[in-house]
């Protein structure tokens, strides 16, 4: 009888220990964060590819982008990164040529840069001129929710209602930091040298350019 009570009590204890042992695997896999996704820009096909799959809003995020050359979009068929929510490292490099001149709001190098995305040390050179309703429009970002750092814009922006020389709308979670414009931004209402709406924060930028 007291051995049966002995197994009994063994086999119990065996039991909470696999218990015990799987309750904190499993713990540790969920505190693991998903590993970053590294995507390399070393020619215009690979920044296409990249406008293709950010159509999806969620593709990009956890994606840290590294443009490794200098590029010229001039008789491309670049039109925008619609969404972006990774981490978009220019390395100061710059990317000319842009031409956004298609019927639609939002417009920029990106339409929209999540709550929690980051563009660093990107250059910009082009015309940003959308037909349409031609709401929110930048040099780099229609609309900005994340972190804007070290980016410049040089030329033309036009449009109707927000319209800014870097962002169109910068959001309340929007910053920009140590940017610069110059060239031109026309607009008929909220228009500014950076941005044409700034509901964030705007630090240490500065612009030349014209604004009517």
């Amino acid at each position: 009888m007291i051995f049966k009570r002995l197994v009994a009590l063994i086999l119990c204890l065996l039991l909470v220990l696999g218990l015990l042992t799987i309750s904190i695997s499993v713990l540790a896999d969920d505190a693991q964060e998903p590993a970053g996704v590294s995507y390399y820009i070393t020619s215009l096909e690979d920044l296409l590819a990249l406008a293709d799959a950010c159509a999806v809003d969620s593709y990009s995020q956890n994606v840290t982008v590294y443009l490794q050359t200098d590029l010229d979009l001039a008789g491309s068929d670049f039109a925008s990164i619609p969404t972006f929510g990774g981490v978009f490292e220019g390395g100061g490099h710059t990317i000319s040529g842009l031409s956004l001149t298609a019927n639609r709001s939002h417009t920029g190098f990106f339409r929209y840069i999540q709550p929690g995305a980051a563009v660093k040390e990107l250059n910009l050179s082009g015309e940003v001129n959308p037909g349409g309703s031609a709401q929110y429009a930048g040099g780099l970002a229609g609309n900005n929710a994340g972190s804007i750092r070290d980016c410049s814009f040089t030329g033309t922006v036009e449009a109707l209602t927000s319209t800014g020389g870097l962002v169109g709308a910068n959001e309340e979670s929007g910053s920009i930091e140590n940017c610069r414009v110059s060239g031109s931004v026309t607009g008929q209402h909220y228009t500014g040298g950076i941005a044409g709406q700034n509901l964030g924060s705007i630090v240490r930028c500065v612009s030349s350019a014209s604004v009517n």
